[in-house]
């Protein structure tokens, strides 16, 4: 009988343990069967389902291999937070290039700052020539007001290839906006040369121009900017118009104004800047009626300006219009204390005083 029990005892564990290993396979059939259909989905650009396979094979089996695919695919899915957190989770010797990079790129889209810059230079330390980090990274840079970053992550970049059209154009706007303009050009005339050829490039190598004192070729670029954009943009139009104010184009000044005006209403801050440059360009072709009727808008937008009726009177005085003369003078006198108190303001003050009280509009 002790022998039969034994006996029994040994089929029962055996049993038991078949059991078992069956389980065991199961579970390893069906982790398979998931991680499959998950890459099948992925392959067909169905990411909603792959995450629900990724995710039933992870809560089976939580290793390294499905926290990838599944932080691979929320990542997909602009689900950033879980993607990170669950990159997170691997242990730091198992970390591979392509977690760190896939948690920079997660934290880029969420904006965390500290983050997105930690894992992008951990990146580009281990590979310098991943030009996408490169790129996002001075992208973010430019766009946060950190163009100096910005420069040095390019140039880094740049000192290893130079022929890299992405990297080039975020070095060329960081050069813009650190306001180094000669750079700013040779940057994008070179990007200009490799077909790189629309509005950015044509209205940044136009204000460097200008800024360089090139006028007549800043005219031609800013022309070209304000075509790309079928003359419906403010900022192209009223640069174009100011270059134009300053190289005595002033037909063209009064074009060009005009229409930044009719596209910034109802902005009264910058309607009254530019109706005193076109009041500017109608001066300068000594048409002081239509000049005085510029600054007469210009003050309607921002009334609280004593130098615009110092302007209008100057105007109305050059036309023989003694009445409107003496009435924006006295309006200069009356708002006179929001003037800055300079000597030369105090001076001008002074004078108009004069005479008014001599009625000689001197």
């Amino acid at each position: 009988m002790r022998y039969i029990f034994i006996f029994l005892m040994i089929v029962m564990q055996s049993s038991s343990m078949l059991c078992d290993a069956k389980k065991k396979q199961e579970a390893v059939d069906t982790l398979k069967i998931l991680s499959l259909r998950g890459d099948s989905c992925i392959a067909a650009y169905n990411y909603y389902h792959a995450s629900i396979f990724y995710k039933q094979a992870y809560d089976l089996n939580s290793n390294v291999t499905m926290a990838r695919k599944l932080a691979n695919v929320y990542r997909k899915m602009g689900r950033n937070k879980e993607c990170a957190s669950l990159l997170r989770s691997i242990p730091s010797d198992s970390i591979v290039y392509n977690d760190i990079r896939s948690l920079y790129f997660a934290y880029s889209s969420m904006s965390n700052r500290d983050s997105l810059l930690f894992y992008g230079d951990s990146a580009t330390h281990l590979n310098p020539y991943d030009s996408e980090i490169v790129v996002s990274m001075a992208s973010y840079c430019n766009d946060n007001n950190k163009p100096l970053q910005a420069g040095k992550i390019c140039s880094l970049y740049l000192f290893r290839d130079s022929t890299n059209l992405l990297v080039l154009r975020q070095y060329g706007y960081s050069s813009y906006l650190l306001e180094d303009y000669s750079e700013a050009y040779k940057t994008y005339k070179k990007l200009e040369e490799k077909g790189f050829d629309n509005y950015e490039s044509t209205f940044i190598m136009g204000i460097s121009l200008a800024k360089l004192h090139k006028n007549e070729l800043a005219y031609d670029y800013l022309l070209r900017a304000a075509t790309h954009k079928g003359f419906k943009d403010y900022i192209s139009l009223h640069y174009l118009g100011t270059l134009c104010l300053e190289m005595g184009k002033n037909d063209e000044a009064v074009i060009y104004l005009s229409q930044a005006i009719e596209l910034q209403k109802p902005d009264s801050s910058l309607l009254a800047i530019l109706y005193k440059e076109k009041a500017q360009a109608y001066y300068n072709k000594q048409n002081y009626y239509k000049a005085a009727k510029e600054f007469e808008q210009s003050a309607i937008y921002n009334p609280d300006d004593p130098i615009t009726y110092y302007n209008i009177a100057q105007m109305y005085g050059a036309t023989g219009d003694k009445k409107k003369e003496k009435a924006n003078y006295t309006i200069f006198l009356q708002k006179s204390d929001l003037l800055k108190d300079t000597e030369e303001n105090r001076e001008l003050i002074k004078r108009v005083k004069k005479g008014l009280t001599r009625n000689s509009l001197c």
